[in-house]
């Protein structure tokens, strides 16, 4: 037998031929390549089995994968939910911080308006006391002014009647009495002012006051300001007080010439009646109607539109600190609206300004010819009256008029005194005319005290205070008629007649009506 070694690229092949011997040395090797072959087979079947298991291990770690991938997308899913969840909840809070901030910006804004609002308060509280000590001080400058006034117009007068009509004094004590009687009108805007009086409100025509402030304020322009005027006559009038229009006149007029203060201007004032038709009118505000519209325009410093928006709001104000309080428009705009008017202001700055104001127009109320005293007509009489005033001047001026006009007269400056004398014989006195405010018994204590002697006797409250004064500290008693300082003559005696004659028909009535 023969063996032929073969080999290729990797393995060596034996081949035996037959009736060949084979050395020993060849059987060695063969053994040892069988040997390596079936260590190289069991490798390989070893290799097999590992792969196998590789495989198999592959394949448990791609199922393991699998899974560990669907619970990582379960996860995913999960931390999807939850990261939603989380953006909700941050949103949610991102809301609740800006809402938060909110509040605080809107809280701390309300804080500091609350703030300003205290420190405005605490500034028109301290301007109300200011405004109350002045209206204090002005009711008493009023009240002395008046005692002063009152003998300077009842003495002119007694002298005016004892005149001839041809002296020439005449005109000089008209002077004294027109003097005299604006100095009463300015007492009375005084008290006004001061919210001691009542308003009064009747025809009035507005062109009279306007032409009085203007010619008042002509006297101390400077030389750079020129005022032109259109102020017709035949304008209609209004029905209003007097003190509040003279109060509206003379802020506007007072504003307009403080704009021109430094660099001059032309101050123009117009009045002129208009007949507003309905789908005419230059403000909802106003109706359809007659009105005069006031008109007042200055070349000054003018304002911008965020100062017109507010000039009208109560203690604003774009003077110098102790220049103005900041009230004057705002009580124009408060007049104008009681009288269901209409102000309206048009400005720009450096050009100037104009206001506007409309007022309701009235017809001219008839002419009241039956039961009119005329101014000629004195009232007499012969009663006895008792005059009681610590201004001994008063007392004197009195008992002349009412002497002169055949009253008889009893005249005391103590007031205690006074009732004295009326408790001995207070079936002498047919009437008591009596100031309010003297020392040692005021004039109200005098009177409760003569009302317990003689209840029925008619009592005059003659007072240099406001009326509403008057009438609050005399509530408990009413006196027949309450007289303001400085008291003209013909008001005087007409009151004293017409309180003697109404008593006089009363007792006639009651006499004819127990006699039927």
């Amino acid at each position: 037998m023969h063996i032929n070694q073969c080999t290729d690229e990797t393995d060596e092949l034996y081949e035996i031929d037959e009736g060949n011997i084979i050395p020993l040395e060849q059987l060695e090797q063969i053994r040892e390549y069988l040997f390596l072959s079936t260590n190289q087979l069991s490798e390989s079947v070893c290799q097999k089995s590992e792969f196998k298991q590789i495989v198999l291990k592959q394949k448990q770690s791609e199922d393991q994968l699998i899974l560990y991938k669907d619970h990582l997308e379960e996860q995913i899913v999960e931390l999807k939910k939850a990261n939603q969840i989380l953006k909700k909840e941050i949103d949610h809070a991102n809301k609740i911080e800006q809402e938060l901030k909110k509040r605080m910006r809107t809280e701390i804004k309300e804080k500091k308006t609350l703030e300003s609002e205290c420190r405005e308060m605490e500034s028109m509280l301290r301007q109300s006391q200011k405004m109350e000590a002045i209206g204090t001080l002005a009711g008493g400058i009023a009240h002395d002014f008046n005692n002063i006034l009152f003998p300077v117009i009842g003495f002119a007068q007694m002298i005016d009647q004892d005149l001839p009509h041809d002296n020439p004094m005449k005109s000089q004590i008209k002077g004294i009495l027109n003097g005299a009687c604006r100095a009463k009108e300015l007492v009375q805007q005084i008290l006004t002012f001061s919210r001691q009086t009542d308003k009064e409100y009747h025809p009035l025509k507005v062109q009279l006051i306007i032409k009085e402030l203007l010619k008042f304020s002509r006297a101390t322009l400077p030389a750079s300001i020129k005022i032109f005027t259109d102020i017709p006559n035949d304008v209609g009038m209004v029905m209003a007080d007097p003190t509040q229009v003279h109060q509206i006149v003379m802020n506007l007029i007072t504003n307009a010439l403080h704009a021109m203060e430094e660099k001059g201007g032309e101050l123009t004032v117009k009045l002129r009646e208009v007949d507003l038709k309905k789908n005419a009118v230059p403000s909802p505000d106003l109706a359809p109607g007659s009105y005069i519209c006031l008109e007042v325009t200055d070349t000054g410093i003018g304002m911008d539109e965020i100062t017109v928006k507010r000039i009208f709001e109560p203690y604003f104000t774009t003077k110098e600190e102790g220049k103005g309080t900041g009230l004057g428009l705002a009580l124009i705009h408060g007049i104008v609206k009681d009288y269901h008017g209409k102000i309206m202001v048009y400005s720009s700055p450096d050009k100037g300004t104009s206001f506007f104001i409309y007022l309701p127009c009235i017809k001219s109320p008839k002419k009241q010819t039956a039961h009119r005293i005329q101014s000629n007509y004195k009232p007499n009489g012969n009663e006895h009256i008792l005059i009681v005033d610590d201004e001994i001047n008063i007392t004197i001026m009195f008992k002349n008029i009412l002497t002169y006009f055949g009253y008889q007269v009893s005249s005391y400056s103590n007031s205690i005194e006074a009732l004295e004398a009326f408790r001995n014989s207070p079936e002498i006195y047919d009437m008591v005319i009596t100031d309010m405010t003297m020392p040692n018994l005021a004039g109200e204590k005098l009177i409760m005290e003569i009302k317990k002697i003689q209840p029925a006797i008619p009592i005059i409250l003659c007072t240099g205070f406001s009326k509403k004064t008057a009438t609050s500290r005399t509530i408990d008693f009413k006196p027949d008629k309450i007289l303001m300082k400085p008291v003209l003559q013909d008001e005087l005696l007409t009151s004293i007649r017409e309180i003697f004659d109404s008593r006089t028909g009363m007792a006639m009535k009651h006499i004819q009506n127990h006699v039927l």
